[in-house]
């Protein structure tokens, strides 16, 4: 069952004329509307991304770089530099874009760092412990 709206020009089911019941309930907004995205990074996420991408650089170069504070300390700085510009060109651009970036390299990094941290603590452990010969020749010299 179809019903013709009054001077509209368009049908519309019975069953929802029965719905709704006000004419601004019946409103959804137009189709000309961009959707935004609430889940997007805005200025003070890209920056905070950047930074905390950073910071866990300095603090895989301090864990695995026999406690190199120096370099640490450097990593950072350029990981606050660079997350002051990324913050200031997406909050003076407007564009959404620059989060979907700083998102995309997010995800890539920290693959990497995880790759690039279990790599390191697995070579760790084989340098740790000494070879066969190395004990043999140990006790060797201790009888």
């Amino acid at each position: 069952m179809l019903h013709a709206a009054a001077g509209r020009g368009f049908c519309v089911p019975a069953r929802q004329i029965r719905i709704v019941k006000s004419p601004r309930m019946a409103y959804t907004g137009g189709m000309d509307e961009e959707t935004r995205d609430f889940n997007a990074f805005n200025y003070l996420d890209s920056g905070g991304a950047v930074m905390m991408l950073a910071i866990v650089a300095a603090v895989m170069n301090y864990t695995f770089n026999d406690k190199n504070i120096t370099w640490s300390v450097i990593i950072v700085l350029i990981g606050l530099v660079a997350a002051l510009a990324v913050g200031a060109l997406q909050y003076f651009t407007g564009q959404d874009r620059i989060g979907k970036l700083v998102c995309l390299v997010g995800g890539a990094l920290t693959v990497l760092y995880v790759i690039i941290a279990v790599l390191i603590w697995s070579g760790d452990e084989e340098a740790a412990a000494p070879a066969p010969a190395e004990e043999a020749a140990q006790q060797s010299q201790g009888s």
